[in-house]
């Protein structure tokens, strides 16, 4: 039975008439395969709008998790707009994995491939200051997913720009370290702060410097003289 269920995966086998059939035969909705997933999660992981249409529309369980995430997780992840959309008129979107993290946490760390998912959550600013496993929030992640676009979509949010992850890094930490320097300049023209130290006494500068990005080191020398004309 689940051999059948999950068959629809093979190669142009993801029609909805080949759904529909499967499930007159009295299939479980909410049955899952040997890696946990129902098949409400594998359409959306794929991005397999139909189906996912019709699998709710069956009553299989949104909320139901994997080994690890929900539904909603994977197109958040993957950049399924739309699957996205579906899902989140069901359930909570604010929804943790194994992990602590919420969808808009995975959308987020994949920058260019997530940006329309971001739009896509941000229908609460409250979901912005959750943090995952790492204390890790949103911010955090799309400072290391290197997307300009998407960060800044967050500080237009009023985001706390300098605050801390279990390491007490920042996202300009973050940024620094990934050498994403369009999204280190954003941070510094928002006014994140340059002289914050980690918990090993590492500020941006050094993590910048430590992973040789040579244009990040750039910017942030030249707002630690500005910081001093200032002075």
């Amino acid at each position: 039975m689940k051999g059948k269920l999950h068959s629809f995966w093979q190669p142009g086998m993801r029609h909805r008439e080949v759904v529909q059939l499967l499930i007159e035969e009295g299939i479980d909705p909410d049955i899952r395969g040997n890696d946990q997933r129902t098949a409400l999660i594998m359409a959306a992981l794929k991005g397999h709008e139909h189906v996912v249409e019709l699998r709710l529309e069956k009553g299989a369980k949104p909320t139901l998790k994997d080994e690890s995430r929900t539904a909603l997780h994977y197109p958040a992840w993957r950049g399924h707009e739309q699957v996205v959309k579906q899902l989140a008129t069901t359930m909570k979107i604010n929804v943790r994995d194994r992990l602590d993290q919420n969808p808009l946490h995975l959308a987020a760390e994949r920058g260019n491939v997530g940006i329309r998912v971001v739009r896509t959550l941000l229908s609460d600013d409250k979901y912005l200051a959750e943090r995952c496993h790492d204390q890790q929030t949103v911010l955090h992640r799309a400072a290391w997913g290197g997307c300009e676009m998407v960060v800044k979509l967050l500080l237009e949010r009023a985001h706390d720009i300098n605050v801390k992850d279990k390491d007490k890094k920042t996202p300009l930490h973050i940024a620094a370290q990934k050498g994403s320097a369009s999204v280190v300049d954003l941070l510094l023209k928002h006014a994140a702060s340059q002289n914050m130290q980690d918990s090993k006494e590492q500020t941006p500068l050094h993590l910048a410097a430590k992973h040789g990005h040579e244009a990040v080191v750039e910017l942030l020398l030249r707002g630690c003289r500005l910081e001093a004309r200032e002075r």
